[in-house]
C-alpha cells in the first residue's frame, strides 16, 4: 500500500476551503445559501428581570438549591430568566 505524501510536498489539497466543490476563491455565495436555509433564531418566552443577589438566593432557596460560593455571570443570568418566567406566570394567572 503506497503512502500518500503530506500536502505541501508536491501534493495539493483537492478541497482547500472545505466546501466540497474544489477550490473556490469566493466563499461568500456559499455562506449566503447557508444563512437562507437556516431557521430563524429561537425567541425567548419571557424577558429576563434583573434580580439582586439576595433575591437570587431566595429564588434558589424556593427550589431547594443553595449557592456554595459567589454566583457566576451565567448563574446570575439564569436567575434573571427564572425571575422573568415567574413574573410571566403571575401575569397569566
Amino acid at each position: 500500500m503506497a503512502k500518500n505524501k503530506p500536502i505541501g510536498f508536491g501534493r495539493e489539497d483537492e478541497d482547500p476551503n472545505g466546501t466540497g466543490d474544489g477550490w473556490r476563491s469566493d466563499i461568500g455565495e456559499q455562506a449566503d445559501k447557508q444563512e437562507e436555509s437556516s431557521p430563524p433564531p429561537r425567541q425567548p418566552k419571557a424577558d429576563p428581570v434583573f434580580v439582586s443577589t439576595i433575591e437570587g438566593l431566595e429564588i434558589l432557596g424556593a427550589y431547594g438549591l443553595m449557592a456554595l460560593g459567589p454566583l457566576s455571570n451565567l448563574e446570575q443570568q439564569l436567575l434573571q430568566v427564572i425571575a422573568g418566567l415567574e413574573k410571566r406566570i403571575i401575569e397569566l394567572e
